[in-house]
């Protein structure tokens, strides 16, 4: 089976690729604290990573409009099963943090606008005597 890409789908799964990739000292982790196991789980896995590089070019700007995929396409499904779920995964934090920080300015805009209603509802009194020490 061979597959071929298009530059813009290889260009995606690069960035799919080189992202998932910041996460391979994991399999160090793993190994130091004796999940033998986990480590060459994950070496399989990001093994597959680095074989698709092979197929798709190892530099961002790569040369070329067409990739051929060779790999067995065995190997193949489990990289991209990884692949998807590490990119949804992502794509989840940042929409939850976009969330988060929407909520944390809307907060602020509320916090800004009950401070200006205090202040000019404050204005309309006559002034006091200062408290001492404020």
């Amino acid at each position: 089976m061979r597959l071929m890409l298009t530059r813009v789908q290889r260009d995606a799964l690069y960035l799919a690729v080189t992202s998932d990739l910041t996460g391979i000292g994991d399999i160090y982790i793993a190994f130091d604290r004796g999940d033998i196991e986990d480590a060459r789980v994950l070496r399989l896995l990001y093994g597959g990573a680095m074989r698709l590089l092979d197929d798709i070019g190892w530099g961002a700007d790569d040369p070329g409009e067409e990739f051929a995929i060779t790999m067995p396409a065995g190997v193949l499904a489990r990289t991209l099963r990884h692949l998807n779920e590490r990119t949804a995964d992502a794509a989840r934090v940042h929409v939850d943090a976009h969330a988060e920080e929407e909520r944390a300015a809307r907060d602020c805009i509320v916090g800004c606008a009950v401070i200006g209603q205090l202040l000019a509802q404050l204005a309309e009194y006559p002034p006091a005597d200062e408290v001492v020490g404020w």
